[in-house]
């Protein structure tokens, strides 16, 4: 639709005068185009949360907590606690949040224009998946005990 200017077909120069099919498909169009600036800034919103100090404060708060309870139930079972190294956590999630956040922002801005993430993106999504997985390396490790001190 972005090609019709006036009242004359773009391509063969015909009137469009009374033909209802363009006048419905300019707000079918014009609806769909609005809707997906809406998906995009909601989005936007979500990556936005999750770089809130709210989530940054609860993610902070439950690794603590669970650095905690791993030193209290440590004190009943004759092993090595697990670590985790919180601030290669924390970074790889801040880094993630500032390069989605940069793709959404692009997208924003050329809804209708394809995407591809940036190598940056890559490389810090890799990054994350390498903190997602010490993350869970060290859940089995937590899980490991329990089972070794309850059975």
């Amino acid at each position: 639709m972005d090609f019709l200017k006036g009242s004359s077909c773009p391509f063969c120069e015909q009137s469009l005068d009374g033909i209802d099919l363009i006048a419905n498909y300019q707000s079918y169009f014009s609806k769909e185009y609005q809707l997906l600036k809406v998906a995009i800034a909601n989005l936007k919103a979500r990556i936005e949360e999750l770089d809130s100090e709210a989530a940054i404060l609860r993610l902070s708060q439950a690794m603590d907590r669970n650095e905690e309870l791993t030193k209290f139930w440590l004190g009943f079972v004759d092993a090595n606690g697990p670590t985790l190294d919180q601030s290669k956590v924390q970074g790889a999630r801040s880094k993630l949040v500032i390069e989605a956040m940069n793709l959404a922002e692009a997208k924003l801005a050329s809804p209708l224009e394809p995407m591809q993430p940036s190598d940056s993106f890559a490389i810090v999504n890799s990054g994350f998946g390498s903190a997602k997985q010490a993350v869970g390396d060290y859940n089995v490790r937590i899980g490991a005990l329990s089972d070794r001190n309850i059975g």
